[in-house]
């Protein structure tokens, strides 16, 4: 197949989705892998998290790696 049979193939099966959602993470890929690979693109979500993840390590809200390492080897042991 050619680039430009696979290019219309692709246009065609884009065409048929109408999940919104889905539409957006292809239009994220596209922007961030082909477009500006350079500048990855986060989403709303994604930087929500960072912010809530930041203000927690303020407010000391977080696990050493040691505390880490102890909480997931009483999981794996009570399992």
């Amino acid at each position: 197949m050619t680039t430009e049979e696979l290019k219309s193939e692709i246009q065609n099966d884009i065409d048929k989705i109408q999940d919104a959602e889905l539409l957006e993470v292809l239009k994220i890929f596209i922007e961030t892998h082909i477009l500006n690979p350079s500048e990855p693109k986060l989403s709303d979500w994604q930087l929500k998290r960072i912010e809530e993840s930041r203000k927690q390590i303020k407010e000391g809200k977080f696990y050493t790696d040691e505390e880490a390492n102890r909480l997931t080897d009483e999981w794996l042991d009570g399992k």
